[in-house]
């Protein structure tokens, strides 16, 4: 990991599919487009307590991309089986005029 800092064990993984999160309505699929070109994640790894890290390293950016399950207080009676979410870093590696 470049741009997240954490101690989460990483379990790597060989599959670069596109990052999703499955709901009971459908899968919502995430994609990076960057100046109207999408990107692909150059490597990928589930964390060892869940969720999943995609990482896009390419010329132009660093990007990493952390889906992971949020902690939720909902007032009663509400209520949440689970709650998932991104969070993305990046980091250009030029300065975009």
């Amino acid at each position: 990991m470049k741009l997240f800092r954490g101690k989460e064990a990483l379990i790597q993984g060989t599959d670069h599919i596109k990052p999703s999160i499955y709901t009971p309505l459908g899968t919502i699929e995430l994609s990076l487009a960057v100046s109207s070109e999408c990107y692909l994640p150059t490597h990928c790894a589930q964390l060892k307590h869940g969720g999943a890290l995609y990482q896009y390293y390419y010329d132009s950016f660093d990007c990493e991309l952390l889906l992971c399950n949020l902690n939720h207080n909902l007032s009663s009676p509400q209520e949440v089986d689970e709650c998932w979410g991104p969070y993305l870093e990046s980091n250009p590696m030029h300065i975009i005029r």
